[in-house]
């Protein structure tokens, strides 16, 4: 077998070439990849932020004078915010009275103890520098089943304060007429200046 020999030409070369390379992949470990990274998360904010705009815009109302849009704005401010009330007799008063409305009996109200919503963060959740609380409230029904989907309805689409429906449970109550009693609980959402 026959020795292969490098010249000092080639080994000039194979130092220039080792060297070029050794560049190239710190230029691609040390520089690149880190702006790349970095493009990329620069990107994905600018996403967000062009999202953002475009809600702010839809919001508003494209097309709208910078007062028609503020105007707009506020009146869906105050119809959310209006939809917190700071008084649990709001609510207590509200769900039997709306049941009563559809012809529902209500055979029991049950307000569960309230507790403040709490962020991922830990802290209390707030709106308008007042604590949110949900407070459960368990409600024993007996209506038929076209009055007690009317009622969801309402409750999910144009019932004045934020609520949601939780564990319902539904039985017949007499096979003759299609009378169901249900049992179910309806989670409702409270604001007040201070935590209890």
């Amino acid at each position: 077998m026959r020795k292969l020999e490098i010249t000092k030409n080639q080994k000039k070369i194979l130092i220039i070439v080792g060297i070029v390379g050794l560049a190239f992949v710190i230029f691609m470990i040390f520089v690149y990849l880190p702006l790349r990274k970095q493009f990329a998360g620069l990107k994905d904010r600018l996403h967000v932020v062009e999202a953002e705009i475009n809600q702010i815009k839809q919001a508003g109302g494209e097309g709208k004078s910078l007062e028609e849009a503020i105007s707009f704005l506020k009146e869906r401010y105050d119809v959310m915010s209006n939809k917190f009330p700071e008084k649990e007799e709001i609510v207590l008063r509200e769900l039997p009275s709306l049941a009563a409305r559809l012809g529902i009996d209500v055979s029991s109200v049950r307000p569960q103890r309230k507790r403040v919503i709490q962020e991922l963060s830990g802290s209390p959740t707030s709106i308008k520098g007042h604590y949110v609380q949900e407070m459960p409230i368990s409600m024993s029904l007996k209506t038929y089943y076209k009055t007690l989907g009317e009622f969801f309805r309402i409750l999910n689409e144009d019932f004045p304060i934020f609520v949601k429906i939780d564990n319902v449970s539904i039985t017949r109550a007499d096979r003759a007429t299609g009378l169901l009693s249900v049992d179910l609980n309806v989670d409702t959402y409270l604001i007040c200046p201070e935590v209890k």
